[in-house]
């Protein structure tokens, strides 16, 4: 659940409420005449496409409570660059921790599926370990069998 809510997190912005944004933008500073709207318009799409919408709302919001001019794509990012990365290495940990469950759980699986044969192999072994214990006991009772006879 974590995982998803983290992807969602980072969904990029549409497109029409990217725009939306920057028509909020235009509005709220003068642009320069001799400034080209569109290529700038064009140039804020394609740097600010991959940030979630909360978090482009959030940079248009400070950047008209910071900026006196008009600002480039890269200042408007800058405004919430910390946020968008710390929810990238949030998925990223999520991942992360995800694959390291997946691997144990294939591990758990594997020691599963080797318990009956291991619980067997152990079983051998400690029937060899009685045959030689029996074996063993049975050498000393007859040489203390027979150093009694030839003490006699």
């Amino acid at each position: 659940m974590a995982l998803v809510n983290a992807e969602r997190a980072l969904t990029p912005i549409s497109l029409i409420a990217l725009g939306r944004g920057l028509d909020v933008c235009l509005r709220t500073w003068r642009v320069p005449k001799d400034h080209d709207v569109a290529a700038a318009m064009e140039a804020h799409l394609d740097v600010l496409s991959d940030l979630p919408e909360d978090l482009v709302e959030l940079a248009f919001s400070r950047a008209r409570k910071t900026l006196k001019f008009f600002p480039v794509p890269a200042e408007i990012r800058s405004l919430v660059a910390s946020e968008f990365s710390a929810r990238r290495h949030t998925l990223s940990r999520l991942k992360a921790a995800r694959g390291k469950a997946a691997h144990e759980q294939a591990l758990e699986r594997q020691r599963q599926e080797r318990a009956p044969a291991k619980a067997a192999e152990v079983r051998e072994i400690g029937e060899r370990l009685r045959a030689m214990s029996d074996g063993m006991a049975a050498r000393t009772k007859a040489m203390k069998g027979g150093a009694m006879r030839a003490a006699q």
